[in-house]
Protein backbone atom coordinates (compact mmCIF):
# COMPACT_ATOMS: atom_id res chain seq x y z
CA UNK A 1 0.00 0.00 0.00
CA UNK A 2 2.71 2.39 0.71
CA UNK A 3 4.27 1.63 -2.49
CA UNK A 4 1.08 2.73 -4.38
CA UNK A 5 0.67 5.63 -2.42
CA UNK A 6 4.55 6.27 -3.70
CA UNK A 7 3.89 6.22 -6.86
CA UNK A 8 0.84 8.43 -6.75
CA UNK A 9 2.41 10.63 -5.08
CA UNK A 10 5.76 10.56 -7.87
CA UNK A 11 2.88 10.93 -10.38
CA UNK A 12 1.26 14.02 -9.53
CA UNK A 13 4.65 15.39 -8.57
CA UNK A 14 5.65 14.52 -11.93
CA UNK A 15 2.20 16.18 -13.66
CA UNK A 16 3.09 19.40 -11.54
CA UNK A 17 6.66 19.59 -12.18
CA UNK A 18 5.83 19.07 -16.27
CA UNK A 19 3.30 21.48 -16.71
CA UNK A 20 5.28 24.17 -14.71
CA UNK A 21 8.24 23.20 -17.30
CA UNK A 22 5.94 23.51 -20.10
CA UNK A 23 4.24 27.14 -18.94
CA UNK A 24 8.15 28.23 -18.70
CA UNK A 25 9.41 27.00 -21.90
CA UNK A 26 6.83 27.15 -24.23
CA UNK A 27 3.84 29.28 -25.34
CA UNK A 28 1.08 27.41 -23.74
CA UNK A 29 -2.26 28.21 -23.92
CA UNK A 30 -5.71 27.24 -22.37
CA UNK A 31 -9.30 27.46 -23.31
CA UNK A 32 -12.40 25.40 -22.09
CA UNK A 33 -15.83 24.00 -23.82
CA UNK A 34 -17.97 21.95 -22.00
CA UNK A 35 -21.27 19.65 -23.36
CA UNK A 36 -22.31 19.44 -19.37
CA UNK A 37 -21.60 23.21 -18.39
CA UNK A 38 -24.50 25.46 -20.38
CA UNK A 39 -22.54 29.33 -20.84
CA UNK A 40 -19.87 31.10 -18.73
CA UNK A 41 -21.99 31.01 -15.59
CA UNK A 42 -21.98 27.56 -15.18
CA UNK A 43 -18.22 27.43 -15.42
CA UNK A 44 -17.72 30.44 -12.88
CA UNK A 45 -19.68 27.82 -10.64
CA UNK A 46 -16.99 25.42 -10.98
CA UNK A 47 -14.02 27.16 -10.63
CA UNK A 48 -15.14 28.61 -7.74
CA UNK A 49 -15.76 25.60 -6.14
CA UNK A 50 -12.54 23.96 -7.13
CA UNK A 51 -10.48 27.00 -6.15
CA UNK A 52 -11.93 26.94 -2.41
CA UNK A 53 -8.54 25.68 -0.86
CA UNK A 54 -7.13 28.92 -2.32
CA UNK A 55 -9.48 31.46 -2.22
CA UNK A 56 -8.46 32.43 0.63
CA UNK A 57 -5.33 33.91 -1.04
CA UNK A 58 -5.24 37.27 -2.16
CA UNK A 59 -6.90 37.68 -5.17
CA UNK A 60 -3.87 40.21 -6.65
CA UNK A 61 -2.46 37.03 -7.44
CA UNK A 62 -4.59 36.03 -10.16
CA UNK A 63 -4.24 32.61 -9.20
CA UNK A 64 -8.07 32.07 -9.97
CA UNK A 65 -9.07 33.01 -13.92
CA UNK A 66 -11.63 35.93 -13.18
CA UNK A 67 -15.04 36.13 -14.74
CA UNK A 68 -13.55 37.98 -18.23
CA UNK A 69 -10.90 35.73 -18.28
CA UNK A 70 -13.16 32.36 -18.38
CA UNK A 71 -15.57 34.47 -20.78
CA UNK A 72 -12.96 35.10 -22.89
CA UNK A 73 -11.12 31.49 -23.16
CA UNK A 74 -14.18 29.52 -23.86
CA UNK A 75 -13.77 28.40 -27.34
CA UNK A 76 -16.53 27.48 -29.68
CA UNK A 77 -16.30 24.86 -32.22
CA UNK A 78 -17.39 26.43 -35.33
CA UNK A 79 -15.68 29.37 -34.47
CA UNK A 80 -12.08 28.28 -33.16
CA UNK A 81 -9.74 30.06 -31.28
CA UNK A 82 -8.92 33.11 -34.03
CA UNK A 83 -10.94 35.67 -31.94
CA UNK A 84 -9.67 34.84 -28.36
CA UNK A 85 -7.13 36.71 -26.76
CA UNK A 86 -3.87 35.89 -25.50
CA UNK A 87 -3.96 37.20 -21.98
CA UNK A 88 -7.29 35.05 -21.45
CA UNK A 89 -5.86 31.99 -22.69
CA UNK A 90 -2.29 31.92 -20.25
CA UNK A 91 -5.09 33.09 -16.95
CA UNK A 92 -5.33 29.26 -16.61
CA UNK A 93 -2.32 27.96 -15.75
CA UNK A 94 -2.39 28.88 -12.11
CA UNK A 95 -5.17 27.53 -11.24
CA UNK A 96 -4.62 24.27 -12.97
CA UNK A 97 -1.43 24.27 -11.50
CA UNK A 98 -2.96 24.48 -7.93
CA UNK A 99 -5.60 22.13 -8.34
CA UNK A 100 -2.53 19.50 -9.31
CA UNK A 101 -1.29 20.29 -5.82
CA UNK A 102 -4.54 20.65 -3.87
CA UNK A 103 -6.34 17.61 -5.46
CA UNK A 104 -3.51 14.90 -6.69
CA UNK A 105 -0.52 15.90 -4.76
CA UNK A 106 -2.06 16.64 -1.09
CA UNK A 107 -4.30 14.19 -0.40
CA UNK A 108 -1.46 11.39 -1.65
CA UNK A 109 0.68 12.64 1.02
CA UNK A 110 -1.93 12.99 3.75
CA UNK A 111 -2.34 9.33 3.18
CA UNK A 112 1.38 8.55 2.85
CA UNK A 113 1.82 10.16 6.44
CA UNK A 114 -1.45 8.52 7.83
CA UNK A 115 -0.52 5.07 6.66
CA UNK A 116 3.22 5.70 8.07
CA UNK A 117 2.17 6.36 11.55
CA UNK A 118 -0.40 3.80 11.29
CA UNK A 119 2.30 1.52 10.55
CA UNK A 120 4.48 2.93 13.69
CA UNK A 121 1.47 2.34 15.64
CA UNK A 122 1.05 -1.37 14.41
CA UNK A 123 4.38 -1.90 15.33
CA UNK A 124 4.83 -0.80 18.86
CA UNK A 125 1.04 -2.62 19.72
CA UNK A 126 2.29 -5.88 17.86
CA UNK A 127 2.97 -8.38 20.93
CA UNK A 128 3.71 -11.58 19.87
CA UNK A 129 5.36 -14.46 22.13
CA UNK A 130 6.93 -15.81 18.57
CA UNK A 131 7.31 -12.27 16.98
CA UNK A 132 11.32 -12.25 17.14
CA UNK A 133 11.33 -16.04 16.35
CA UNK A 134 9.37 -15.43 13.21
CA UNK A 135 11.69 -12.52 12.19
CA UNK A 136 14.78 -14.18 12.56
CA UNK A 137 13.44 -17.44 10.74
CA UNK A 138 12.64 -14.95 7.83
CA UNK A 139 15.99 -13.28 8.34
CA UNK A 140 17.95 -16.52 7.87
CA UNK A 141 20.22 -17.06 4.68
CA UNK A 142 18.80 -18.38 1.68
CA UNK A 143 20.03 -22.05 0.74
CA UNK A 144 19.64 -22.30 -3.18
CA UNK A 145 18.84 -25.80 -4.29
CA UNK A 146 18.02 -27.48 -7.52
CA UNK A 147 14.71 -29.17 -7.31
CA UNK A 148 11.44 -30.22 -10.05
CA UNK A 149 8.67 -28.92 -8.79
CA UNK A 150 7.29 -28.33 -5.21
CA UNK A 151 7.59 -31.30 -2.99
CA UNK A 152 5.32 -32.69 -0.70
CA UNK A 153 5.95 -32.06 3.24
CA UNK A 154 8.85 -34.77 4.57
CA UNK A 155 11.09 -34.87 7.37
CA UNK A 156 14.36 -33.49 7.86
CA UNK A 157 16.78 -34.49 4.99
CA UNK A 158 20.19 -34.63 5.91
CA UNK A 159 22.28 -35.21 3.23
CA UNK A 160 25.68 -37.98 2.35
CA UNK A 161 25.57 -39.72 5.96
CA UNK A 162 27.30 -42.48 4.87
CA UNK A 163 30.27 -40.18 5.97
CA UNK A 164 29.03 -39.46 9.66
CA UNK A 165 29.30 -42.99 11.11
CA UNK A 166 32.20 -42.19 13.34
CA UNK A 167 34.06 -39.32 13.85
CA UNK A 168 37.72 -38.89 15.18
CA UNK A 169 38.69 -39.55 18.27
CA UNK A 170 39.14 -36.48 20.34
CA UNK A 171 37.55 -34.29 17.27
CA UNK A 172 37.71 -30.94 18.50
CA UNK A 173 35.26 -28.20 17.79
CA UNK A 174 36.96 -25.35 17.71
CA UNK A 175 35.00 -21.87 19.17
CA UNK A 176 35.13 -19.22 16.79
CA UNK A 177 35.22 -15.90 17.84
CA UNK A 178 32.51 -14.70 14.79
CA UNK A 179 29.03 -13.86 16.15
CA UNK A 180 27.34 -17.35 16.53
CA UNK A 181 24.98 -18.72 14.19
CA UNK A 182 23.45 -21.75 16.22
CA UNK A 183 24.61 -23.87 19.15
CA UNK A 184 24.16 -27.44 19.21
CA UNK A 185 23.83 -29.33 22.21
CA UNK A 186 24.64 -33.08 22.03
CA UNK A 187 24.06 -36.37 24.27
CA UNK A 188 27.17 -37.13 25.98
CA UNK A 189 26.99 -41.38 24.80
CA UNK A 190 27.23 -39.20 20.77
CA UNK A 191 30.44 -37.30 21.44
CA UNK A 192 33.22 -37.93 19.11
CA UNK A 193 30.93 -39.93 17.19
CA UNK A 194 29.65 -37.69 14.32
CA UNK A 195 31.66 -35.50 11.63
CA UNK A 196 31.80 -31.65 12.35
CA UNK A 197 30.82 -31.67 9.08
CA UNK A 198 27.86 -33.42 9.43
CA UNK A 199 26.60 -31.29 12.28
CA UNK A 200 27.63 -28.43 10.28
CA UNK A 201 25.31 -29.79 8.00
CA UNK A 202 22.29 -30.43 10.18
CA UNK A 203 22.46 -27.23 11.97
CA UNK A 204 22.49 -25.44 8.45
CA UNK A 205 19.01 -27.27 7.30
CA UNK A 206 17.25 -26.90 10.56
CA UNK A 207 17.50 -23.38 12.28
CA UNK A 208 19.14 -21.49 8.76
CA UNK A 209 22.42 -20.31 10.31
CA UNK A 210 25.93 -21.70 10.47
CA UNK A 211 27.18 -23.84 13.37
CA UNK A 212 28.62 -22.16 15.89
CA UNK A 213 29.90 -24.09 18.80
CA UNK A 214 28.90 -28.13 20.15
CA UNK A 215 28.04 -28.53 24.00
CA UNK A 216 27.58 -32.01 25.12
CA UNK A 217 25.77 -31.66 27.65
CA UNK A 218 22.86 -33.83 29.69
CA UNK A 219 19.24 -32.95 29.23
CA UNK A 220 18.75 -31.77 32.59
CA UNK A 221 17.24 -28.17 33.52
CA UNK A 222 20.04 -27.31 35.72
CA UNK A 223 22.76 -28.74 33.80
CA UNK A 224 22.23 -27.52 30.71
CA UNK A 225 21.35 -23.54 32.47
CA UNK A 226 25.30 -24.00 33.94
CA UNK A 227 26.74 -25.16 30.41
CA UNK A 228 24.73 -22.33 28.28
CA UNK A 229 25.37 -20.00 30.67
CA UNK A 230 28.59 -18.96 28.90
CA UNK A 231 27.03 -18.35 25.52
CA UNK A 232 23.99 -15.79 26.49
CA UNK A 233 26.84 -13.61 26.82
CA UNK A 234 28.22 -14.19 23.80
CA UNK A 235 27.61 -12.54 20.16
CA UNK A 236 24.77 -13.78 18.12
CA UNK A 237 24.13 -13.49 14.59
CA UNK A 238 20.95 -10.76 14.02
CA UNK A 239 21.00 -10.80 18.49
CA UNK A 240 18.98 -13.42 18.45
CA UNK A 241 19.56 -16.77 20.23
CA UNK A 242 19.36 -20.30 18.93
CA UNK A 243 19.90 -23.75 20.20
CA UNK A 244 19.41 -27.16 18.75
CA UNK A 245 18.81 -30.23 21.04
CA UNK A 246 19.68 -33.68 19.27
CA UNK A 247 17.26 -36.14 21.37
CA UNK A 248 17.91 -39.96 20.69
CA UNK A 249 13.96 -40.60 20.24
CA UNK A 250 14.14 -44.42 20.33
CA UNK A 251 14.97 -43.45 24.40
CA UNK A 252 11.83 -42.72 26.06
CA UNK A 253 11.28 -39.27 27.37
CA UNK A 254 12.07 -39.08 30.98
CA UNK A 255 10.60 -36.06 33.09
CA UNK A 256 14.54 -34.50 33.49
CA UNK A 257 13.95 -34.20 29.64
CA UNK A 258 10.82 -32.63 29.14
CA UNK A 259 11.26 -30.39 32.58
CA UNK A 260 14.72 -29.14 30.82
CA UNK A 261 13.02 -28.18 27.35
CA UNK A 262 9.31 -27.03 29.44
CA UNK A 263 12.35 -24.31 30.88
CA UNK A 264 13.56 -23.52 27.67
CA UNK A 265 10.45 -23.76 26.26
CA UNK A 266 8.50 -21.83 28.29
CA UNK A 267 10.76 -18.89 29.61
CA UNK A 268 12.44 -17.92 26.59
CA UNK A 269 10.02 -15.09 25.68
CA UNK A 270 10.94 -14.92 22.18
CA UNK A 271 14.44 -14.10 22.87
CA UNK A 272 15.76 -17.66 21.30
CA UNK A 273 15.14 -20.09 18.96
CA UNK A 274 14.39 -23.74 20.01
CA UNK A 275 15.18 -26.90 18.05
CA UNK A 276 14.67 -30.38 18.31
CA UNK A 277 16.04 -33.02 16.50
CA UNK A 278 14.98 -36.64 17.36
CA UNK A 279 17.09 -39.10 16.05
CA UNK A 280 16.66 -43.31 15.69
CA UNK A 281 18.78 -45.91 16.76
CA UNK A 282 22.02 -46.27 15.82
CA UNK A 283 22.60 -48.25 12.83
CA UNK A 284 25.57 -50.37 11.37
CA UNK A 285 27.52 -47.21 12.21
CA UNK A 286 25.08 -44.88 11.36
CA UNK A 287 24.35 -42.51 14.34
CA UNK A 288 21.98 -39.87 12.36
CA UNK A 289 19.15 -42.43 12.06
CA UNK A 290 15.76 -41.29 11.14
CA UNK A 291 13.54 -42.41 14.52
CA UNK A 292 10.51 -45.21 13.78
CA UNK A 293 7.03 -43.63 13.93
CA UNK A 294 6.30 -45.05 17.06
CA UNK A 295 9.36 -43.10 18.48
CA UNK A 296 8.71 -40.27 16.82
CA UNK A 297 4.83 -40.01 17.62
CA UNK A 298 6.00 -40.58 21.54
CA UNK A 299 7.95 -37.79 21.50
CA UNK A 300 6.19 -35.88 19.80
CA UNK A 301 2.69 -36.33 22.41
CA UNK A 302 4.93 -35.64 25.60
CA UNK A 303 5.82 -32.35 24.09
CA UNK A 304 2.70 -31.29 23.27
CA UNK A 305 1.69 -32.20 26.98
CA UNK A 306 4.44 -29.11 27.87
CA UNK A 307 2.13 -26.58 25.68
CA UNK A 308 2.77 -23.86 25.10
CA UNK A 309 6.17 -24.55 23.86
CA UNK A 310 7.68 -22.64 21.67
CA UNK A 311 10.35 -25.26 20.16
CA UNK A 312 10.41 -26.23 16.28
CA UNK A 313 10.70 -30.54 16.10
CA UNK A 314 12.18 -31.86 13.14
CA UNK A 315 13.05 -35.68 12.45
CA UNK A 316 16.13 -37.04 10.56
CA UNK A 317 14.81 -38.15 6.79
CA UNK A 318 15.89 -41.34 5.71
CA UNK A 319 19.45 -41.59 4.56
CA UNK A 320 20.43 -40.95 1.00
CA UNK A 321 21.95 -43.34 -1.53
CA UNK A 322 25.20 -42.72 -2.31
Amino acid sequence: MMLMHIAAISLAAGSLLGMLGSVAVTDLAFGWQSTLTSGVQGMERVVAVLSWPWSWLPTSWELVPSPEHIAGSRIILKEGITGLVSSDLVAWWPFLSLCLFFYALVPRGLLVLATKKGLLHLEKTFVHPDELRITDRMQAPLIDHVGQGEPQSSPLPVHSLQTCSVAKKNQGFEQSLEPLGCVLVLPPELEDCILKSCLDNLVQQVSGYPLGAVVTAELEEKNLENTLRDYKKQDWIGGHERYAFLIEAWQPPIREALAALAHWGNNQKGTCSLFVILVGRPQSGQWLTPPSDIEERVWRQALDRLAPLRVDILTIATMEKP
